[in-house]
């Protein structure tokens, strides 16, 4: 009896549960065709907005200001992710010797350490002697043409990246002949592979180059494409169109790089490995006597605006800002420098190409409103 009970209880309870749901799907069916008829008919599909790729940002930090350096590394140190320390150069027997006059401050490294801020070793061919300049080539081809000293400076490099506690170097040899070609190609390979044994980066600075041709052009006994094989990263000197010795005219104009950006491209360089170095100085060129011109900084520039009355003015084309004025000798000048304006041009051309990053040269007196536009 008492199972006959339960049998029609649940028999009940059955048949209520049916009813419910024979009402509620024509409920649930009507709510949706009532709301889909009150919303709006061919709208536009939903914009997807894709974030764009922040530029990696390097600094570097020259031991003859490293001072004035280290305060504007400092100030803005959430805005790198490298910062270069220039306190070494190659000496004639493949040692890594120190500038007599660097300050080979370890607490920098401490600091970027603490702050996420990876630190390369730049190695230079400018010798430490009166005289010297980056034309003294003899100083790497000697080294690199010979296996067993070629070796020799590969160990002394390795040596100082652990003993100073570098993430990587920042090999930075310049104005070889056009004959070194396979042996500094040879030997970036040679060091990339003990460079990534000890989990360190490579990063190779190239010559600006347009062409294979140009015969004005340094930079011939880089192998872009090579190189390219072998660094982790690629640092282009976006600078030098015009120099101290040279007319007057833009350090880099927006035209000029990216001439040379095309040439990266048409040589298969991998975009995400190259930096565009981005300069921070100006030049002041004494067009009446023909003579060197004489490097500037933003404060430099500013002291000029102001002593002799005069507003900067801007060349459109270039991307460039300059100014011209006559000194107490009567000697006509002409300023070509970065600011603020110009180098956020230079930016965008690296955000254009998809650039990895950018290497800023040199902190220390760069106009410091660029801080405020390196992340927009």
């Amino acid at each position: 009896m008492i199972a006959t009970n339960l049998l029609m209880r649940r028999k009940i309870l059955f048949f209520i549960l049916l009813i419910i749901l024979l009402i509620s799907i024509p409920l649930f069916i009507w709510s949706r065709v009532s709301k889909t008829e009150k919303m709006p008919k061919n709208l536009p599909a939903p914009t997807v907005t894709i974030p764009q790729k922040l530029l990696l940002i390097k600094g570097s930090i020259p031991y003859w200001d490293q001072e004035k350096a280290l305060l504007s590394f400092e100030k803005n140190i959430e805005t790198f992710n490298y910062v270069n320390l220039f306190w070494y150069y190659l000496s004639p027997n493949g040692d890594i010797n120190k500038y007599e006059y660097a300050n080979e401050d370890l607490s920098i490294i401490e600091f970027a350490h603490q702050n996420n801020v990876k630190v390369g070793a730049v190695i230079t061919n400018l010798p430490e002697f009166s005289g010297a300049d980056w034309n003294d080539s003899g100083l790497v081809e000697k080294v690199i043409r010979d296996k067993n000293k070629s070796e020799e400076h590969i160990k002394a490099i390795i040596n100082k990246l652990n003993e100073v506690n570098f993430d990587g170097v920042i090999i930075d040899y310049e104005q070889l002949d056009t004959s070194a070609k396979n042996d500094f190609t040879n030997f970036i390979r040679d060091l990339s592979s003990a460079v990534h044994k000890n989990n360190k980066f490579l990063s190779v600075v190239l010559h600006p180059k347009t062409s294979d041709n140009n015969p004005d052009e340094n930079g011939k006994f880089q192998d872009w494409k090579q190189l390219s094989l072998y660094a982790d990263q690629i640092q282009i000197m976006g600078y030098g169109e015009h120099w101290d010795n040279s007319l007057s005219g833009p350090i880099a104009s927006v035209s000029w790089l990216k001439r040379i950006l095309d040439y990266s491209k048409s040589v298969d360089i991998p975009k995400e490995k190259i930096f565009l170095g981005i300069p921070l100085y100006g030049y002041d060129w004494d067009t009446s006597s023909g003579e060197n011109a004489t490097d500037l900084t933003y404060q430099d520039v500013e002291k000029l605006l102001l002593d002799f009355n005069i507003k900067e003015e801007w060349d459109d084309k270039s991307q460039s800002s300059y100014f011209n004025y006559t000194d107490k000798n009567n000697h006509k000048h002409e300023v070509w420098f970065e600011n603020q304006r110009s180098i956020e041009a230079k930016i965008n051309i690296a955000k254009s190409y998809d650039l990895s990053g950018i290497t800023f040269w040199r902190l220390g007196e760069e106009d410091p409103r660029i801080w405020s536009i390196i992340r927009l």
